[in-house]
């Protein structure tokens, strides 16, 4: 079987459904817009229609990528072609029109931004309706995006390597570390975790707090630790690899996902993994993967206070936050495990091409 994925050869999860696809003997293409070395069989494509501001010539732009775009997928001659994140830009929803095995996988700011861009929506009306079928990383992701089709989505998540997030030996109980990972913009709350932070620190003087994640909001964010005279304890890590993601998670004494939108939350689940309960919002898609009072704590978003008391009860109750990150972990290979995500998906693709061989063979019987 050939798969070729249309997404960003940068992001972690496109890399990790290559590998995960490969490994199972599929042969796999990827046409991405961004090179990444680590991915073989990777097709460069450089489209010109988003640098263009005039409408006229960003649609005979959009025409030609379109073209470029469907002499690629001539040349590979896939059996399915997977758009991994919904683009919904007219050079895609051009050159996917007609293609026979389409399926689209949404993950989040693709189906939640820009919702009332009628553009926007038209494209994405229009990629859906092509595709023949669906998948979403959770039910309320797949509950927004029926808003646009009424195919059937399934639910297939990121699915989280629980052999590589796995909990290590702490090296001392009286070490507070809270952690954060997330990219930094503005929907995903580090703001009102710093302010809770603040609150957090008139209790228990000796937390730390350990912040991963790039993005535009960094400066803002250390000015505000800085105003809010917490700078000392706060550390900055940038953007870490999964190796060090990994590592991080494991020196926690709890994680935090202030989110104030959330699709999925795969985070939480890396988090949990590693043994280690959350305190998240409660709010979008986090429920399906955070268990309020069972392994985390959901609070109420836009609450820094509501935040800093979930922190404080959690830090409190030693024997709480073990049963809660034993909990955890056995949640996420119970219901997330990466494997299962595979799987999932090759079945669908496999159903597909059955159903193909399966109308072939009626076409011809009817001759």
């Amino acid at each position: 079987m050939k798969i070729c994925i249309i997404g960003n050869a940068n992001s972690v999860h496109i890399q990790r459904w290559v590998h995960g696809l490969a490994v199972q003997s599929i042969e796999v293409i990827l046409i991405s817009t961004k090179s990444h070395g680590c991915i073989p069989n990777l097709r460069l494509l450089t489209p010109r229609s988003p640098r263009v501001k005039f409408f006229l010539l960003r649609y005979i732009f959009a025409l030609l990528d379109a073209k470029k775009l469907k002499s690629m997928l001539r040349q590979i001659n896939p059996d399915i072609i997977h758009m991994h994140y919904l683009r919904a830009e007219l050079w895609y929803v051009l050159a996917l029109r007609k293609q026979k095995n389409l399926f689209v996988s949404v993950w989040g700011s693709d189906i939640l931004d820009d919702i009332n861009n009628r553009v926007a929506n038209l494209g994405r009306k229009k990629i859906l309706r092509q595709a023949k079928h669906i998948t979403a990383t959770s039910n309320f992701l797949a509950e927004k995006t029926r808003q646009f089709t009424s195919k059937k989505i399934s639910i297939v998540p990121f699915g989280v390597d629980t052999d590589f997030f796995c909990p290590a030996q702490k090296n001392s109980e009286n070490i507070i570390s809270i952690g954060f990972s997330k990219y930094l913009k503005h929907i995903y709350g580090a703001d009102y975790l710093l302010r809770a932070m603040k609150i957090v620190l008139e209790t228990f003087p000796q937390a730390r707090l350990k912040i991963a994640g790039s993005g535009g909001e960094m400066s803002k964010l250390k000015k505000l630790s800085t105003d809010l005279g917490i700078e000392q304890k706060v550390h900055f890590l940038g953007w870490l690899s999964p190796d060090q993601l990994k590592s991080m998670l494991q020196t926690l004494t709890l994680f935090v996902m202030p989110s104030l939108r959330e699709a999925f939350g795969v985070a939480a689940l890396e988090a949990q993994a590693c043994g280690i309960p959350v305190v998240a919002s409660n709010i979008d898609g986090i429920p399906e993967v955070v268990i309020n009072k069972k392994t985390g704590i959901l609070v109420p978003p836009h609450d820094s206070t509501a935040l800093a008391n979930g922190i404080i009860a959690l830090l409190q109750k030693n024997d709480l936050r073990k049963d809660m990150g034993a909990a955890g972990r056995n949640f996420v290979k119970q219901n997330y495990s990466w494997t299962n995500s595979v799987k999932q998906m090759i079945e669908l693709y496999k159903q597909s091409s059955n159903d193909d061989s399966a109308t072939d063979k009626l076409s011809s019987s009817n001759l």
